[in-house]
């Protein structure tokens, strides 16, 4: 029988620090991570699908223009958020937002940084970015939340890369797997060059794909 296979379009969290350690071609790495957030402010409740949770430096991988803050440090310490201008315009008016306090659940998040709006046609609509701490990793199986960019330091042949990834999840995911017997399943990285990443074929827990 043809082996079944299940695209995910997102990755486990060590991935991005892996590639980003062992393999030199790689400039640098970021995770983005959906957290949804419920803002309260006074006695009103307003669900926010678009925000992520990010590593600093996303700001080195991806261009942010900025209107209030910059990007030096913006995710650093914990508890930090970067919102876009629709959100600070919607949460604190015609006032800056820089420096002022959301409340997202239980937690308060200080302003660190607006930014512009994102294009409307981004693959992923990005109205603000959280500050997280990826450090406690889990194991490779243990959790597939992530969407992991890499930023290459020259033009890369990717199917090499790719067979290098094979070599990757042989080392760090297989034996996971067996260990937990299931030997017969195997994990299998796949590179897209993020100029095709929105006309892509739609994955699970991927973003709404455009059509050429």
């Amino acid at each position: 029988a043809p082996e079944s296979e299940i695209k995910l379009a997102t990755s486990p969290t060590p991935l991005a620090v892996t590639l980003a350690q062992d393999y030199p071609e790689v400039a640098s790495t970021v995770r983005l991570e959906a957290s949804p957030q419920v803002i309260k402010t006074n006695n009103n409740l307003s669900k926010e699908d678009n925000f992520y949770k990010a590593d600093q430096n996303i700001f080195s991988i991806f261009d942010f223009d900025f209107v209030e803050g910059s990007a030096t440090g913006a995710l650093q310490n914990p508890n930090s958020i970067v919102i876009d201008q629709t959100m600070a315009k919607k949460y604190f008016g015609d006032e800056p937002a820089l420096g002022k306090t959301l409340v997202c659940g239980e937690e308060v998040l200080k302003v660190t940084a607006v930014v512009k709006d994102r294009p409307a046609n981004s693959d992923l609509h990005i109205d603000a970015l959280l500050s997280s701490d990826f450090t406690e990793e889990p194991g490779w199986m243990d959790d597939f939340s992530l969407y992991t960019y890499v930023l290459f330091k020259n033009i890369p042949d990717l199917k090499v890369f790719e067979d290098k990834l094979v070599a990757l999840s042989a080392k760090y995911v297989q034996p996971e797997l067996d260990a937990q017997g299931a030997v017969d399943y195997k994990v299998h990285f796949e590179l897209e060059p993020l100029a095709e990443v929105h006309f892509s074929q739609g994955k699970v827990q991927d973003t709404p794909k455009g059509n050429k």
